[in-house]
Order: structure tokens, then sequence, then C-alpha cells
């Protein structure tokens, strides 16, 4: 019978321990057990020999923005010291965007170490893979679409369908408490932002759509990639490239 621990020991035996905190009592306040066991089966459940990885490859060759999929090749691991650690940072900025905006499936393996530095960044995803319900990723686009063009009316709507508006208020002021082109990110700062906002969902007698699970995991991850860098980076520009990318029909999803 699966558990609270029992889904706590899977996240870290499948290679995602330093996420941990995610798993808060709060969000099993707002995602049932069984719920959340499902998305759990079907995101670590991936054979990295699924074609999504091959797609993907594919995909980002012709976006060509210095960043491939690879098996673990030799180059330097994230760290401050990197040349251009800003300009990385914001190829990792870019790649997290495209996923969210270009793909019907994302591998969620944002952390750290599933990255290395050569002559471009080569990412190396664990099999780890969600497959966005439309009614989640359209809303979640809609958010981050409205954020970064000022269209509040959108924010507002997307928060809705995500079943987050409880938490816009506290959405809100943590992304949006700093200059868009310079952010450094803290990701001690976005659990208490995670657990805040599934309290208040909670008090507010909502339950969160299952697709959260896999977007948090994969937005901690981005956040650990970036505070490691230590730099700061333009977030609005990124979402930009990433946004008109997705719109331009020669560039459409590979698969």
């Amino acid at each position: 019978m699966f558990g609270r621990g029992m889904i706590r020991h899977i996240v870290a035996e499948t290679g995602f321990r330093d996420l941990r905190p995610l798993l808060t009592p709060a969000l099993f306040d707002v995602l049932p057990l069984r719920k959340m066991v499902s998305e759990v089966r079907s995101v670590l459940g991936t054979s990295k020999d699924d074609p999504t990885r091959d797609v993907m490859k594919r995909h980002l060759e012709a976006r060509d923005q210095g960043i491939r999929l690879a098996p673990k090749s030799p180059g330097r691991p994230l760290a401050p010291d990197l040349d251009d650690a800003r300009g990385v940072g914001e190829r990792i900025l870019w790649l997290y965007f495209d996923q969210i905006f270009s793909q019907p499936r994302a591998l969620v393996d944002m952390r750290a170490p599933s990255f290395v530095v050569a002559d471009e960044v080569i990412w190396c995803p664990s099999s780890a893979m969600v497959e966005w319900d439309e009614v989640f990723i359209d809303a979640l686009r809609d958010v981050y679409v409205g954020f970064y063009t000022d269209d509040d009316a959108r924010f507002q709507d997307g928060m809705i369908r995500l079943r987050m508006e409880p938490a816009t208020d506290i959405f809100r002021a943590h992304f949006g408490e700093e200059d868009q082109t310079n952010v450094r990110f803290e990701s001690r700062a976005l659990i208490q932002v995670l657990v805040r906002a599934f309290e208040a969902c909670k008090d507010a007698g909502i339950e969160i759509h299952p697709n959260f699970l896999p977007f948090g995991v994969y937005l901690a991850g981005l956040y650990q990639s970036l505070e490691v860098l230590g730099a700061r980076y333009d977030v609005q520009g990124a979402f930009q490239r990433a946004h008109a990318d997705a719109s331009r029909p020669h560039l459409a999803a590979v698969g």
C-alpha cells in the first residue's frame, strides 16, 4: 500500500532526493494520495528508450539555441566560476519555457547534475517525463503570457483554471518582486512560496491539478540549476524567445 513515506522513498530512490522538500504536508492536503501515486507512476515509469527523447533531441537541434540533449557527456558541471554563467543559465531558462510552450510532453529533470557545459550546454536528463494535461498546460501558458506581457486578466484567468486562484497574490508577489531582466534564483524561497500556496488552497477547500506535482519538480530543478550558477538572469528575454519560437510554423513541435 502506498503512503506518504513511500512516495518520498520513490522520489529519493529515483534520483530526485534533493527535491523531497516539495513533498510537504501541505501538498498532501491539496492533492489526494491516490492521484499523487498515479502521477508519480506515470512520470517515473518512462523508459530512456521512449521515442520522446529522440523527438526532443531533434527539436532542440532545430531550435539551435546552444543547448542539446545527449547521453552523459564530458564537460564542466554547473558552477559559479563558469565562463558566461549568466548566458548558460539563460539557455537553461529558454529550455524551461520551450518545453512549456512547444511540447505536449516534458522531460522534467532540470536539476543541476543533469547539465554539463562544453562547446554548448549539454542536457543529460533522467527518463522522468510528464504528459501535460491540455487543461493544465493551456492555463499555465496563459499565466506566463499574462505575467510577462502585463495582461492581468489573462494571468488571473490562468490561475483560476490552474485551480490556484487562492494563491494568486502569493505567486504574483514572489515572481514579480524583481526586475525580470535581472533575477536571482533561490531554491529555499521557492519552496516557501509553494508551501504557502498549497496552504492557501487547502484553506479554500481546493484540490489542485495532479500535473502540479511534476510541474513543481520541473520548476524546482530549474531553480536549483540557476542557483548553482549563482548569476542573475534575463527571465523576460528567455520567455520572449521561447514564446516567439513556439509561434513560428517551421519550428513547431517535432514528432
